[in-house]
């Protein structure tokens, strides 16, 4: 069976965003750290909308270079374009420990998967969206023992599922799949936990997130830490400055 699992974590300043989206309804989690709300629509998409590009991304880089596989972050900037920067865990199974150190603008905003998955009758053999719909969101029920943290400040992760539409995935060749040629991964349906982060203050930071699955066919641990260098984006002058005025005091 394929099976993508994808596992994240979070963090945020309040802000108007350098492509001028204002960051509200917002959620305010642990320590005062702003989200986007799940009902939000960041940059014109809904949550389901950004877990559906996530899957887009993911398949279309080549195995060699896919964030999903690196060991340390290297290919992490490997697909990334627009607005949102998509962050990966490994590629799961074996899953395990990792650390992933990756520099980031700071005028993009992450989105960040906690834990999601899709299934599909190609990879699941299932026979309608109907039947995805169930396989995607039974690998979600079994998700356990999940934390995530950002710098330390534990994330309250819990009210941000989603489940998306039937969607089509288009493959590359040479993807995670080991396919020679491309194809076409017909009425996926994904489910999951994700959360969409504001662009991050300039500096360092830490993401964190540990897991399992409690499915004992597919059971493994997950622990993933994200080092992340945010440096001051191109062409973006006061930034900074914008953010230090716009933080919100709680």
């Amino acid at each position: 069976m394929n099976r993508f699992l994808l596992v994240l974590g979070v963090l945020t300043l309040l802000l108007t965003s350098a492509y001028g989206q204002k960051l509200s309804p917002r959620e305010s989690l642990a320590g005062g750290s702003p989200v986007y709300s799940p009902k939000a629509r960041p940059y014109g998409q809904s949550q389901a909308q950004w877990l559906e590009g996530i899957w887009r991304w993911t398949t279309a880089v080549t195995a060699d270079r896919s964030p999903h596989l690196d060991p340390d972050g290297r290919f992490c900037h490997e697909g990334q374009s627009g607005p949102v920067f998509y962050l990966s865990s490994v590629f799961i199974p074996p899953g395990g420990d990792y650390i992933r150190s990756c520099t980031i603008p700071s005028n993009v905003a992450i989105f960040l998967p906690v834990t999601a998955t899709f299934c599909s009758p190609f990879t699941d053999g299932t026979a309608n969206p109907e039947e995805s719909e169930q396989c995607a969101r039974a690998f979600t029920d079994a998700a356990i023992d999940i934390a995530v943290d950002i710098d330390g400040v534990p994330i309250d992760w819990q009210a941000f599922r989603a489940t998306t539409g039937p969607f089509d995935i288009e493959v590359t060749a040479n993807s995670v799949f080991g396919n020679a040629d491309p194809f076409i991964i017909e009425d996926a349906v994904a489910d999951g936990y994700s959360i969409m982060l504001p662009p991050l203050s300039v500096g360092m930071h830490t993401l964190h997130v540990h897991g399992n699955n409690s499915i004992p066919v597919v059971n493994f641990p997950w622990d993933v830490t994200f080092l992340l260098t945010v440096e001051p984006a191109k062409g973006a002058p006061g930034m900074e400055m914008l953010r230090q005025k716009m933080k919100i005091a709680y």
